[in-house]
């Protein structure tokens, strides 16, 4: 599903040359390049009348496929090689959707994303903007129909920074039209349009209005009905765009302050655990960050993770922290061992072997 995405499309089609039996692109009022791009690749092309609604338009492309599986792309997605071959060995014949591993922006860890169809068995998509197939797939849970869980991989690389300002553009109005229909019995899709529509309004330079409206969000978690029948993922995002605003407006107090309010409800969450080191750790509470660091050191698999995180915080990056605070706190001895583990993790880098040269030096003898 296209609209003046040439500068993308070319990319993404070239990674599905070979990989894929067909290609359906369904394009909703492009005036650039793009119809010329999908004719290069072979394309079956179908123009459909833009209405402000990506659920609408979605429903449309997929209707076309005769195929007896379907992978939604979008024009900035990439399908890396030899994904379609390891796919073919591993999908289940019986199943009716499957998720992949989405790379949602360079150099953060992947999320689960349901990506991977079984034609005619009556999915639908929903929502104006970051149209979802929660209902059709809670239908087939409870029609016990069975949902797969893949390790195929797929990029998105529309996050680069001369894209951003005609993303915004184009989905500010829709985040605040979707806002204004979704009720607060909505709750995950309330909370996810209301992350979204946050981070939207300070990328269009109201950072101000921005943060009244996620405190305003996430002061709705004090709500025992909310937290409860509410996803981690979805709090955890409208909270995690606070924080960045935050530290873009330079104002750590408040940052450090909604992170612990909201530690009764979200603790448990390593991606919380994560940030809430980050925070104390910015906020000088070295010892607390330490606490807090480890704990999320001892999570699982990133791949789990409820929303994506920089990578800059998995291995070497974390434990370089932890030495940083170690060495707040005059722990030598504790600083100079995470160094080392930081020269285990990426062995040839001599500026950790400096850091613990310097912890040692200072050692108390």
């Amino acid at each position: 599903m296209v609209r003046n995405e040439a500068a993308f499309l070319d990319a993404c089609l070239q990674s599905l040359d070979g990989q894929v039996d067909s290609i359906y692109v369904t394009d909703t009022g492009s005036i650039d390049d793009s119809i010329a791009v999908a004719k290069s690749h072979n394309a079956v092309i179908r123009s459909f009348p833009w209405g402000n609604d990506f659920a609408h338009a979605r429903n449309a492309s997929i209707a076309e496929v005769a195929e007896d599986w379907i992978i939604t792309l979008d024009a900035d997605d990439l399908f890396p090689p030899g994904e379609a071959a390891r796919l073919r060995r591993h999908l289940e014949a019986n199943a009716c959707a499957a998720t992949v591993r989405y790379a949602v922006q360079s150099g953060y860890t992947s999320v689960r994303a349901w990506k991977i169809l079984r034609n005619r068995r009556g999915a639908h998509f929903e929502g104006a903007i970051h149209e979802s197939l929660s209902t059709w797939l809670n239908e087939c849970r409870r029609a016990g129909l069975p949902l797969q869980d893949t390790d195929i991989q797929l990029i998105h690389t529309g996050y680069v920074s001369q894209a951003l300002p005609g993303k915004v553009a184009r989905n500010l109005p829709l985040l605040e039209a979707e806002w204004k229909r979704t009720g607060p019995s909505a709750v995950e899709r309330r909370f996810q349009i209301g992350a979204d529509l946050g981070l939207a309004l300070a990328h269009d330079n109201r950072s101000a209005e921005a943060c009244v409206f996620l405190e305003n969000l996430l002061g709705e978690l004090a709500s025992i009905q909310v937290h409860t029948s509410l996803p981690p993922a979805a709090s955890l995002q409208a909270l995690i765009n606070l924080l960045w605003i935050l530290s873009e407006r330079k104002d750590a107090a408040t940052a450090i302050a909604w992170t612990r309010k909201l530690e009764q409800i979200l603790g448990s969450s390593a991606v919380y655990q994560l940030h809430r080191g980050l925070q104390e750790f910015a906020s000088g509470n070295f010892a607390a960050a330490i606490q807090w660091l480890q704990r999320f050191a001892q999570s699982p698999n990133p791949d789990t993770f409820e929303v994506p995180i920089r990578e800059e915080y998995l291995g070497v990056g974390l434990w370089r922290i932890v030495g940083q605070c170690h060495m707040g706190l005059h722990e030598y001895q504790e600083a100079a061992e995470s160094f080392q583990r930081c020269s285990r993790l990426e062995p040839g880098n001599p500026e950790h072997e400096l850091r613990r040269f310097v912890a040692t030096r200072i050692m108390p003898e």
